[in-house]
């Protein structure tokens, strides 16, 4: 019987080839460059709080639907249904974030009632098809 060790996970980031750990500091430096570059051109606070915060709180939910939906990544309906409820979520909040001139990151808070009804759809439409489906 295996168990669980929680220090597999550590493991598995030693195990890390150094040009994957580069890649990761490469990407994270270039982030970070862009977000100091953005305030030197003058961007506003706002401004980096509404599109930031647009990019983070769309990055998080959809990243953990889709890593949670592992078993319907080869169904092309599961890719469709994804890329709808994303199309439909960023033109829903750039609606809202182009009318709205003060805007504070608390405002994102609805994302998680999004998450909850893409995780009912995904399980009511899905679940059919893939017994594998948890839940």
């Amino acid at each position: 019987m295996d168990t669980y060790d929680p220090m597999d996970k550590w493991r598995s980031l030693r195990q890390r080839s150094f040009k994957e750990i580069l890649w990761y500091i490469a990407v994270s430096s270039l982030i970070i460059a862009a977000i100091f570059g953005m305030f030197a051109m003058g961007l506003s606070w706002d401004a980096f709080a509404k599109w930031i915060g647009l990019a983070i709180f769309t990055a998080i939910p959809f990243g953990y639907f889709v890593s949670d939906s592992r078993v319907l990544w080869k169904t092309k309906t599961f890719w469709v249904f994804t890329l709808a409820c994303l199309i439909v979520h960023c033109a829903a909040w750039t609606v809202v974030l182009v009318r709205v001139q003060h805007w504070k990151v608390i405002w994102f808070g609805p994302v998680i009632i999004e998450l909850a009804i893409l995780v009912f759809l995904r399980d009511r439409w899905f679940r059919g098809s893939h017994s594998k489906l948890k839940r």
